[in-house]
């Protein structure tokens, strides 16, 4: 490309080789992953990197995401450019709360306009494996998204999808994956399609700071949306995010009590947007919890494997999420109970509810309904 950009070749899945071996240097803002042997620092070799798609593009030089912002005719390009300007110019550029994946460069061409960002990873992999990691990634998007509502700007898709972290790689198959402790960990947003943009008063009246339009959005958006008036924008990123929270690190709160009845008062479930508390007073909380965790609980094991493998899909009620992965968990646990002990109990035993759990009726219909 003109600008100096080398875009990878496409290579068909077919006719090219699967595996590569791939070398690329540190990169701006991020920090490599840890070699197979489990050691963090620079690379001098990666695992082979294999693929299934049809399309794969190696990592050689410093890796960049070049994006399609605006075709400076669409509403909603033109909307994002100008939510993304503003976030990465001054004086809100240098903010240390304005944790969005900073860009590097806008390109243009014609009406184009194309925003290039450095390549971060997804920020839940490698998994979080202690209370510490969850508190942490909690404060910083809470405090990014204090940040934004304070500057008049409501993302509108808080999503594990939207947020990266400073790390660039993959992580090994064995070994370590504890790579949070072993670096300055930055969580930062990116994709503001969704967003608004209002002048920047928080302390103006929710009347003023309305969303009329409305989309699809994701399965834990606010259930305002589904309304079809208008709705605060803000409020509706307060509950995504604690439902995203809830989804993701229910296993929290078996640590910390506050954890739980936090999430819980950005959701209000049943009640109404006016009763979820701010996200400026949710961030002030999550510090308080994290400044007052003991070393046992900061570094309190997670269980990661449970986190991973059972994310909800499709529930967005947060009360009912908690349910349904008690449930989940009950049902696992039992099973492999029943499986080292065939011969000590009959199957009478393993049928019958057990342990015994409470749960609303709305949860049982919802779960057991997929």
């Amino acid at each position: 490309m003109d600008t100096g950009y080398t875009l990878y070749a496409r290579r068909r899945y077919k006719t090219s080789p699967g595996a590569y071996i791939l070398t690329p240097p540190e990169f701006v803002w991020s920090k490599l992953a840890v070699n197979e042997d489990g050691v963090y620092g620079s690379w001098e070799r990666l695992p082979e990197f294999h693929s299934i798609s049809p399309q794969i593009w190696p990592a050689r030089t410093k890796d960049v995401i070049v994006k399609v912002i605006s075709d400076g005719i669409d509403p909603t390009g033109l909307r994002e450019l100008e939510i993304l300007q503003t976030l990465t110019s001054e004086p809100l550029k240098s903010h240390p709360d304005n944790q969005c994946v900073p860009v590097l460069e806008y390109i243009r061409h014609d009406k184009w306009v194309f925003a290039v960002f450095p390549r971060w990873s997804n920020c839940t992999e490698p998994n979080f494996e202690s209370v510490g990691e969850v508190l942490d990634f909690c404060e910083q998007v809470t405090r990014t998204l204090a940040f934004f509502h304070k500057n008049g700007i409501a993302h509108l898709d808080v999503a594990p999808e939207n947020i990266l972290m400073n790390f660039s790689g993959i992580s090994p198959s064995s070994g370590t994956r504890q790579i949070r402790s072993l670096f300055p960990v930055r969580y930062a947003f990116i994709d503001f399609g969704c967003a608004r943009m209002f002048r920047p008063d928080e302390h103006a009246p929710a009347n003023e700071r309305l969303v009329t339009d409305m989309f699809i959005g994701r399965p834990s958006k606010a259930p305002e949306l589904e309304l079809q008036q208008p709705y605060d924008p803000f409020a509706a990123d307060v509950f995504q995010t604690g439902t995203f929270f809830i989804s993701y690190f229910y296993d929290v709160s078996a640590y910390i009590p506050e954890f739980f009845p936090l999430l819980l008062s950005m959701t209000a479930v049943g009640g109404s947007p006016k009763d979820r508390i701010t996200m400026s007073e949710a961030h002030r909380r999550f510090c308080e919890i994290r400044d007052g965790l003991s070393l046992p609980q900061r570094y309190a094991p997670l269980d990661i494997q449970f986190m991973g493998y059972l994310k909800p899909r499709s529930v967005s009620d947060a009360v009912g999420i908690r349910e349904y992965f008690l449930k989940e968990k009950i049902f696992f646990a039992k099973h492999q109970l029943q499986d080292k002990n065939q011969q000590v109990a009959d199957a009478s035993f393993w049928e019958d509810k057990w342990p015994k759990l409470e749960l609303h009726d709305h949860a049982d219909e919802r779960t057991t309904s997929k």
